[in-house]
This record gives C-alpha cells, structure tokens and sequence, in this order.
C-alpha cells in the first residue's frame, strides 16, 4: 500500500525526473532504521527536513500531517492510560479497550497514508481515530466516577453498618442491665 500511495504522489514524478529512488531516498537503503514519527515533518531527525524547509509547501505538509499522527498518537495513549487505570482498578472496561483498537488501526493507517504527502488523506484516516479515542476516553474517566461513587456508597454502607452494630451492642447492654438479679 505505502508503494502504491507512493507512486501516485508528487514525489514519484520528481524522484524520477531527478534520477533518485523512491523509497531509499527517504528511508536510505543500507542504513536499516526502524521507521518513526520522527522521520516525519521538520525535526532534528526528519528525513523530509533534508529537501524541504518550514518555508515551502513540502515543509508544511510534512509539519501538518506530523501534526495528525502525534494528535492521534496522544488521544490514543492518553484514553489508552485511562483504560488500563480503570481496568487495573476492577472496573469493567473490556468493550471500551476492544473499541480503542480502532484507534490504533487508525494509526496505522495514517502513517501509512504520509506516502501519499497529502495532509488531507492523512487527516482523513485520523479522524475516525480521533473520535474512537475520544469515547474511549470519555468511558475511563466515567468508569473512574463510577468507581469513586462506588467506594463513598461503601464507606457510607460500613459506616451505617457499624452504627447499627453500636446500637445494638448499646441497647443489648441496656436490656441485660434491667433484668432483676437473680
């Protein structure tokens, strides 16, 4: 798929005009690097820094679809947190951490879509990303609400519970006081 978005971007013209090859030229043929975010946009580590700057539309691509993934990326890991919180508490958050998979599918698919070096097709993929990221987001901080609803309904419980108990010690003492010796 990554060739195929390739091969119809602006790139593969240019590449070829110029005479250099497509994929090595931006993930480099014999030095074998495992593929990141950061190979994406302007940064220190950027391979599209190498050709384009911050002043051209090459450089504001990569900076705008380097913008998508890492927004993703954050919604994802940040309801991701919440999840496995509330699952490491007891709450039942399986159906919300299975659902979250689709945000991490979305991921994929949207830095499989930087290939195309279109903003708009990579937005398009992280989107629906986005939006799963946020419910599952929204399902961990309302099963922590339950949780602490669920522990103050104990406390109080416990305390109703031992406030019965003092009772009746109190008044079992009271009905044994009042019996006549015997």
């Amino acid at each position: 798929q990554n060739a195929e978005l390739f091969s119809k971007s602006v790139h593969a013209k240019v590449f070829v005009q110029m005479g250099i090859p497509g994929c090595a030229t931006c993930h480099d043929n014999h030095e074998i690097l495992a593929t990141s975010d950061q190979m994406l946009g302007l940064g220190d580590h950027a391979v599209c820094a190498r050709c384009h700057s911050a002043g051209d539309k090459g450089g504001a691509t990569a900076t705008g679809m380097r913008q998508f993934i890492d927004s993703l990326n954050a919604d994802y890991e940040k309801a991701h947190a919440v999840l496995t919180k509330a699952e490491n508490a007891g709450m039942p958050v399986n159906q919300a951490l299975f659902e979250l998979n689709e945000g991490k599918t979305a991921l994929v698919k949207a830095r499989a879509a930087i290939h195309s070096f279109n903003v708009h097709l990579v937005k398009k993929e992280v989107e629906p990303g986005l939006a799963v990221s946020e419910k599952a987001y929204s399902r961990g901080i309302g099963a922590l609400d339950e949780l602490q609803f669920r522990r103050k309904g104990l406390a109080v419980s416990v305390l109703i519970i031992l406030g019965v108990v003092v009772g009746l010690v109190l008044k079992i003492r009271e009905i044994e006081g009042r019996k006549p010796p015997q």
